[in-house]
Protein backbone atom coordinates (compact mmCIF):
# COMPACT_ATOMS: atom_id res chain seq x y z
CA UNK A 1 0.00 0.00 0.00
CA UNK A 2 2.67 2.82 1.28
CA UNK A 3 4.94 1.33 -1.98
CA UNK A 4 1.84 2.29 -4.38
CA UNK A 5 1.20 5.51 -2.79
CA UNK A 6 5.12 6.34 -3.02
CA UNK A 7 5.05 5.69 -7.14
CA UNK A 8 1.61 7.53 -7.11
CA UNK A 9 3.19 10.60 -5.49
CA UNK A 10 5.89 10.11 -8.32
CA UNK A 11 4.14 10.67 -11.15
CA UNK A 12 1.99 13.32 -9.80
CA UNK A 13 5.48 15.04 -9.20
CA UNK A 14 6.49 14.30 -12.69
CA UNK A 15 3.46 15.26 -14.45
CA UNK A 16 2.94 18.16 -12.70
CA UNK A 17 6.95 19.48 -13.62
CA UNK A 18 5.87 18.75 -17.42
CA UNK A 19 4.00 22.17 -17.36
CA UNK A 20 6.79 24.11 -16.24
CA UNK A 21 9.43 22.89 -19.06
CA UNK A 22 8.32 25.25 -21.52
CA UNK A 23 9.05 28.43 -19.21
CA UNK A 24 12.69 27.88 -19.47
CA UNK A 25 14.66 29.64 -21.76
CA UNK A 26 13.83 28.52 -25.40
CA UNK A 27 17.55 27.33 -25.99
CA UNK A 28 17.27 24.55 -23.08
CA UNK A 29 14.02 23.79 -23.45
CA UNK A 30 14.73 20.62 -26.25
CA UNK A 31 17.38 19.49 -23.63
CA UNK A 32 15.12 19.55 -20.88
CA UNK A 33 12.49 17.98 -22.46
CA UNK A 34 14.82 14.68 -23.58
CA UNK A 35 15.93 14.38 -19.40
CA UNK A 36 11.78 14.17 -19.12
CA UNK A 37 11.85 11.78 -21.85
CA UNK A 38 14.64 9.68 -20.27
CA UNK A 39 12.97 9.60 -16.52
CA UNK A 40 10.00 8.70 -17.99
CA UNK A 41 11.80 5.88 -20.23
CA UNK A 42 13.31 4.51 -16.52
CA UNK A 43 10.09 5.20 -14.64
CA UNK A 44 7.58 3.44 -16.83
CA UNK A 45 9.89 0.26 -16.77
CA UNK A 46 10.59 0.39 -12.93
CA UNK A 47 6.81 0.86 -12.99
CA UNK A 48 6.30 -2.22 -15.02
CA UNK A 49 8.56 -4.15 -12.67
CA UNK A 50 7.67 -3.44 -9.22
CA UNK A 51 4.13 -2.25 -9.27
CA UNK A 52 2.63 -4.41 -12.40
CA UNK A 53 5.44 -7.14 -11.45
CA UNK A 54 6.32 -7.50 -15.72
CA UNK A 55 9.96 -8.29 -15.54
CA UNK A 56 11.63 -6.28 -18.37
CA UNK A 57 13.38 -8.23 -21.32
CA UNK A 58 16.55 -8.11 -22.75
CA UNK A 59 15.06 -6.08 -25.85
CA UNK A 60 13.41 -3.31 -22.81
CA UNK A 61 16.53 -2.61 -21.48
CA UNK A 62 18.46 -2.27 -24.17
CA UNK A 63 16.28 -0.09 -25.58
CA UNK A 64 16.65 1.79 -22.31
CA UNK A 65 20.12 2.22 -22.25
CA UNK A 66 19.72 3.80 -25.91
CA UNK A 67 17.29 6.27 -24.43
CA UNK A 68 19.88 7.07 -21.80
CA UNK A 69 22.23 7.21 -24.55
CA UNK A 70 20.81 9.71 -26.43
CA UNK A 71 19.74 11.91 -23.50
CA UNK A 72 23.50 12.16 -22.25
CA UNK A 73 24.12 12.89 -25.87
CA UNK A 74 21.47 15.88 -26.46
CA UNK A 75 22.34 16.60 -22.66
CA UNK A 76 26.18 17.04 -22.51
CA UNK A 77 27.65 17.31 -26.09
CA UNK A 78 29.42 20.06 -26.20
CA UNK A 79 28.34 23.44 -27.98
Amino acid sequence: MAKDLNMRCLVQFCSRCRGLFPHYRMQISGRVYAAYGGVFIVLALLWGRQIDGVTPDMFDILGDAIALIGVSVIMYWPR
